[in-house]
């Protein structure tokens, strides 16, 4: 949610976007998975 709106706000940095969404994403599992 937070990547989306900082994506939507900052529509020069889609980079910036991805790799915040991507370190979520690697959260997540890595909190999951052990």
């Amino acid at each position: 949610m937070v990547a989306v709106h900082t994506a939507t706000t900052n529509r020069g940095a889609p980079a910036l976007c991805l790799v915040a969404a991507l370190g979520v994403v690697v959260r997540e599992i890595g909190a999951s998975a052990p």
